[in-house]
């Protein structure tokens, strides 16, 4: 399972990306971009579940500070 604030972010992403006029009104165009975005972080949660046992939840809330910090 996805923690929601992860599963979240991308949809905050997308209106943004939409408010902005960064995606048009082509559904692929939208998915290409999300997929682009999140896979990564889905990937690594779903690692750190299968290799080390650290729940998503727990290696979503490390990635998020690791974000946070990273802006500064």
């Amino acid at each position: 399972m996805i923690p929601d604030f992860i599963a979240n972010a991308g949809a905050a992403a997308w209106t943004w990306w939409v408010l902005q006029g960064s995606v048009g009104a082509d559904a692929d165009d939208s998915f290409s971009r999300l997929r682009e975005h999140m896979q990564g972080k889905v990937e690594y949660l779903l690692s750190k579940w299968t290799n080390d046992r650290v729940p998503p939840r727990q290696s979503a809330r490390h990635l998020a500070v690791e974000n946070y910090i990273a802006l500064g």
